[in-house]
C-alpha cells in the first residue's frame, strides 16, 4: 500500500508545474538584474528586422525580438512619439494589431515594462508568460488611457514567477471595441535566475522514479 501511495504521489508530481504568477504594478518591484534599452538599436527612426535580437545589459542574455509588422526605435517628444512616455526616452514601437513576443536566452523571475496604445484613448494592455516549452503559464492585465502629456504616466505591465521559468511574454493592446492595435514599450526589465527544471523535465523526473519502483515490485 505503501508503495501505491508513493506511485500515486510521484505520478501527481510528474503532471504538476510549480509556479504561480504574481502582476506587477510598478518597476520598484523589480530587482533588476539585467534590462533593454531600445537607443542600442539605433536612433529614433531606426527600422528594425523582424524578428531581431538584442543583448540585455547585465548578465547578459540575448533577447529575441518579434512582432506582427514593422519594427522601430521611437524616442518620446523628439523622435516619432507623442505620448506617455517619459521626455525623451526611447521606445520600441510595434505596428500592426498582433502580439509584440520577447523570447529570452535564459528564465526569468521578473519581467517588466511601461506600455502605450498608439491611439489616444481608453486601452487595455495584455501580458502574456510561457515557459521554455512554451506552455501558457498565465497573463495579466492593465488599464491605460493614451494621451500626448509626455509625463511618465504609460501604466506599467509586469509579471513575476515563483518558479523562475518565464521564458517568453507575449504583449498586446485591446481597445475598449475590442479591436487590437499597435503599442509602444519602453525599457524593459528582468530579474533573472538559472535556468530551473520545466513542466516536462518534472514529468521526465517523476516517469524515472516511477519505473524504478515498478522494477523494485517486480523483483
Amino acid at each position: 500500500m505503501k508503495k501505491i501511495l508513493t506511485i500515486a504521489g510521484l505520478a501527481i508530481l510528474a503532471s504538476q508545474s510549480f509556479g504561480a504568477l504574481t502582476q506587477l504594478t510598478s518597476r520598484a518591484q523589480i530587482t533588476e538584474t539585467d534590462y533593454i534599452e531600445w537607443s542600442d538599436k539605433g536612433p529614433a527612426f531606426t527600422a528594425l528586422s523582424n524578428p531581431f535580437v538584442i543583448s540585455t545589459h547585465g548578465t547578459p542574455f540575448d533577447v529575441a525580438v518579434k512582432g506582427p509588422a514593422g519594427l522601430e526605435v521611437r524616442q518620446q517628444s523628439f523622435g516619432g512619439w507623442a505620448g506617455d512616455f517619459n521626455p525623451g526616452e526611447y521606445v520600441l514601437y510595434s505596428k500592426g494589431s498582433g502580439p509584440l513576443t520577447l523570447t529570452g536566452a535564459k528564465t526569468c523571475n521578473d519581467v517588466g515594462m511601461n506600455i502605450q496604445a498608439d491611439f489616444y484613448g481608453a486601452y487595455t494592455a495584455v501580458m502574456e508568460a510561457y515557459d521554455g516549452l512554451d506552455t501558457f503559464l498565465g497573463s495579466v492585465s492593465v488599464k491605460g488611457v493614451s494621451t500626448a502629456n509626455a509625463d511618465g504616466t504609460a501604466p506599467f505591465i509586469g509579471v513575476r514567477s515563483d518558479a523562475g521559468d518565464i521564458h517568453m511574454v507575449k504583449l498586446y493592446i485591446v481597445r475598449t471595441d475590442g479591436a487590437p492595435t499597435s503599442l509602444a514599450i519602453d525599457r524593459v526589465s528582468f530579474s533573472c535566475c538559472a535556468p530551473v527544471p520545466e513542466p516536462a523535465s518534472m514529468s521526465v523526473i517523476g516517469m524515472g522514479a516511477l519505473a524504478l519502483l515498478r522494477r523494485k515490485k517486480s523483483k
